[in-house]
């Protein structure tokens, strides 16, 4: 199943002209997912020495998600999360998760449908992102009760902009 998903995210991401992509650094990079439900934008991190990547989720015209990505271990990777009215300050693991829309892997797919690990900020933004199984878990999550989604995205994202 994963593999037809990335084939599937592959063929859409092969359409963008590699120009978009020369200079743009991930956190200036936005991108748009298959059925352009969603909208995935990268922030920088200001600094934040635990988040390798910040970035919103907008779905439809509803507030944006917040979204973090952190480096797990064995095996290192990038691990994600979407959010949605988490609490401030310092939370529990258990505020988190109830608060949590997704998380998993996040992989970047290049220009010829290559998937490696997703860079870190100040590297040059991928030519789309793979959320593994993103709609599905979002309607999964104990948060999603509270949300008025008329639609989930795609897991296939493809790089559509660069914001200054």
């Amino acid at each position: 199943m994963l593999s037809r998903r990335v084939t599937l995210a592959v063929g859409v991401l092969l359409t963008l002209p590699a120009s978009a992509i020369a200079d743009c650094a991930i956190e200036h990079a936005t991108y748009h997912d298959r059925d352009d439900v969603a909208e995935l934008r990268f922030l920088p991190v200001d600094g934040q020495s635990f988040v390798a990547n910040g970035f919103e989720l907008k779905v439809g015209s509803n507030p944006p998600f917040e979204g973090f990505v952190l480096w797990t271990e064995n095996p290192l990777r990038p691990h994600a999360r979407v959010t949605y009215q988490c609490p401030e300050g310092d939370v529990t693991g258990d505020e988190i998760e109830a608060c949590t829309i997704w998380h998993g892997p996040i992989y970047a797919v290049d220009q010829t449908g290559g998937l490696d690990v997703l860079p870190r900020e100040g590297a040059p933004a991928p030519a789309g992102l793979l959320l593994a199984d993103l709609g599905f878990r979002m309607v999964g999550a104990a948060a999603f009760d509270e949300l008025p989604l008329e639609q989930v995205p795609w897991d296939g994202f493809r790089l559509v902009g660069c914001r200054p």
